[in-house]
């Protein structure tokens, strides 16, 4: 899986990572921009129907925002290190079903924390556990040694998109059930 340059959506710092179903498109300040807008430019920009509970799961609108801010300030070296938008295509049909990345770029010990969130009417399809995969290919090729990731006990279906990535649970964060997962390269 090797990123390259993609022509379509602004080529300036996007990068287009492909799988069997998906491709991945980084999220640049004018795609997240367009994703606070809810006003349907996302899709076109990105080509792609939009899901109508989008933005959907943990991923909303303060997440969006987050991101914004720290794309903006990380400039070049944010590129790929913050929000990925998973598209599938079937029969010529472009969809957006989901979205995962990082907290950003490695921190001094080569660890990033990812997510991912997948929109409800696509759950089930393997979408979160191939997007996991390819983002972890992307974090381990571009200095990170480690990656953590979270999610609540009371969501099966996220603990095993993380186990099918071979994460290993190494702890609870807090009473309320949040489970730690993390994997070494």
């Amino acid at each position: 899986m090797k990123p390259h340059r993609n022509d379509r959506i602004d080529p300036v710092n996007t990068i287009e990572l492909r799988s069997e179903q998906l491709t991945l498109i980084t999220a640049t300040p004018d795609l997240l921009r367009a994703d606070l807008a809810a006003d349907g430019t996302l899709g076109k920009a990105l080509q792609a129907e939009t899901p109508a509970d989008w933005p959907s799961g943990e991923y909303e609108a303060d997440a969006i925002r987050s991101f914004l801010e720290q794309t903006e300030a990380a400039g070049d070296a944010g590129t790929g290190w913050y929000c990925w938008y998973a598209i599938s295509e079937e029969d010529g049909q472009r969809k957006l079903v989901g979205c995962g990345g990082f907290r950003g770029a490695p921190n001094a010990e080569g660890t990033v924390e990812a997510g991912y969130s997948i929109a409800e009417a696509e759950q089930g399809k393997g979408y979160a556990t191939e997007m996991l995969g390819i983002l972890v290919g992307f974090a381990f090729t571009n200095g990170a040694n480690k990656i953590v990731a979270r999610t609540r006990q009371s969501n099966p279906a996220s603990i095993a998109v993380l186990n099918n990535n071979d994460f290993e649970q190494i702890g609870v964060i807090n009473t309320e059930g949040m489970l730690e997962f993390a994997l070494t390269a």
